[in-house]
């Protein structure tokens, strides 16, 4: 490497061809870094390229050379500025971490008299800190997976800090990609330990938010059965004090009926489980 500070890159290629796009995402990665080799390549290519993983992986490679290559197959693909939702893309993000350590892992499922049993963790010689993570949702236990990672670790220090995501290429099981380095499978998940590294995460929605807040006020675990439905159902007062034209004990939100969503909407149950159904192409 000709410097020790972290650099960053990112691409975005909306070509039909896989080779035409990994050729303009690697060149723009590799006009950013000066021809040097990143560290770690995270790439995410839209459902069009499921069929072509294996050479785009290979390509990659081959083109940047990066210590470590993981990706996964997605619905939705980012890139700059830009999200592409129905069309071809293939986003790159690479990275060069001059003092870090990188641990490559793939993760897999095995069934035993026990129950399910993850394999595929490495034995490590330190404890590592953070973990970025793409999983297959039809063969990975993701959440069983975190709550046993989030569990404070037997010398007392911090859980691993996992950051990542699902593959969501497909609606069923087989039918994602994930990719590390030289390996491109259909199930388990792929990761990357990070030491030596400060991560910190930043959350986005995605999109800016639409009316007035709503608080909920009544549900059923993960149903949402009542939104501003009671009196004071808004958030403390700031430092300013309750808002303008508020009386005591009022909510500063308008009723259901008054705001800009569906009048019936705080009496209809919205079930978040069938949202997720729905999304991942399930049936009820």
């Amino acid at each position: 490497m000709s410097s020790a500070v972290p650099r960053f890159a990112a691409a975005l290629s909306q070509h039909p061809v896989a080779s035409h796009a990994v050729g303009e995402v690697a060149g723009e990665i590799l006009e950013a870094f000066g021809g040097d080799d990143p560290d770690l390549v995270v790439c995410f290519a839209s459902p069009h390229f499921v069929g072509t993983m294996d050479d785009l992986a290979f390509a990659l490679g081959n083109l940047l050379g990066p210590r470590v290559l993981m990706g996964a197959t997605a619905v939705s693909i980012i890139g700059g500025a830009h999200e592409v939702e129905d069309g071809p893309a293939l986003s790159v993000f690479a990275a060069s971490f001059p003092d870090a350590r990188i641990t490559p892992v793939a993760l897999g499922v095995e069934q035993t008299p026990d129950g399910a049993t993850i394999t595929g963790w490495p034995e490590l010689d330190h404890e590592p800190s953070t973990l970025l993570l793409l999983a297959d949702p039809f063969s990975f236990p993701i959440d069983g997976f975190l709550h046993r990672s989030n569990q404070a670790r037997p010398d007392g220090g911090p859980p691993l800090q996992i950051i990542g995501g699902a593959a969501s290429a497909a609606r069923g099981p087989g039918g994602n990609r994930l990719v590390l380095d030289s390996l491109v499978t259909t199930s388990g998940a792929v990761g990357v330990f990070l030491d030596g590294v400060d991560v910190r995460t930043v959350v986005s929605q995605g999109c800016r938010p639409v009316g007035s807040p709503y608080v909920i006020t009544r549900g059923e675990r993960n149903r949402v059965e009542e939104l501003a439905g009671g009196a004071g159902a808004g958030p403390p007062p700031g430092p300013e004090g309750p808002a303008a034209g508020a009386g005591a004990g009022a909510s500063p939100f308008p009723a259901a009926e008054e705001s800009v969503l569906p009048a019936n909407l705080s009496k209809k149950p919205m079930d978040c489980e069938q949202s997720n159904r729905k999304a991942r192409g399930e049936q009820n």
